[in-house]
């Protein structure tokens, strides 16, 4: 009997290289997760995917405390390249990091960096822990990719080493940025967005920003967004636009 990929509801990521015949080396959290938490066994059937190599059906074989071996079934999704846009961001307080880290993801993302700013009030980043939360979110969310989750670095270091031919959309909250409807639909990728910390950017900052014939400023309407609401609104418009929004869910009927 031919799988039934629409039943499967357990997705995990994994580094390793997924081809028939191959044996996948699942994390002891995994193990965990498929063994204690979702009460798999040998039969049940989950999937797998890398960022290369597609999605597939895995099947246990055989499940120990620490240790479980998988048989690939098949692939059921292959490869598709994924929407080349950059998040650029100063961390913020607390949990809402890890909430951007996962929007982000959802919306498609290829690379999320987190950037330090005169205002910001978070110097250190747990890039680990926001990996695994980019992978939780591709993983739920049906992803065949996880952004890459870059360490934290000085905006004028990042702007120095920064490609011409990426455009960098700021959203820019002084009022002298173009409104969404003037600039949103000239743009195309490969494109990355940056949005300032909850201080907001510091006029230096912004000064430099648009010395750049890259950079290009754009408004957010006439009321003061938190700054992780601008962080999500401006990238929710980037992915309409530049992004992978005309395709429709897979494995589902109408």
């Amino acid at each position: 009997m031919k799988p039934n990929r629409k039943a499967l509801h357990i997705r995990l990521y994994t580094t390793e290289a997924l081809a028939a015949g191959n044996p996948i080396l699942l994390t002891k959290d995994q193990v965990h997760y498929l063994a204690q938490v979702m009460r798999q066994k040998v039969g049940d059937q989950f999937t797998l995917f890398n960022g290369r190599d597609g999605e597939w059906i895995a099947e246990l074989t055989s499940v120990q405390k620490n240790h479980a071996d998988i048989h690939l079934v098949e692939q059921v999704r292959p490869q598709r390249a994924e929407p080349d846009i950059w998040f650029l961001f100063a961390p913020l307080k607390h949990q809402k990091n890890e909430r951007i880290i996962a929007q982000a993801t959802e919306l498609g993302v290829s690379k999320i960096i987190p950037v330090l700013m005169k205002h910001g009030i978070v110097d250190k980043i747990h890039q680990e822990r926001w990996q695994l939360c980019a992978a939780e979110a591709a993983e739920q969310s049906e992803r065949l990719t996880v952004p890459i989750i870059e360490e934290l670095t000085p905006l004028t270091l990042l702007l120095s080493k920064w490609d011409n031919t990426r455009t960098l959309i700021v959203a820019d909250e002084s009022g002298a940025g173009k409104t969404t409807a003037e600039i949103l639909g000239t743009l195309k990728a490969p494109i990355a967005m940056i949005t300032g910390p909850e201080g907001g950017f510091a006029q230096a900052e912004l000064a430099l920003l648009r010395g750049f014939p890259f950079v290009r400023g754009v408004g957010l309407g006439p009321r003061i967004l938190k700054a992780d609401t601008a962080a999500i609104t401006l990238l929710s418009l980037l992915a309409n636009q530049c992004g992978d929004w005309n395709l429709q869910p897979e494995f589902r009927s109408a």
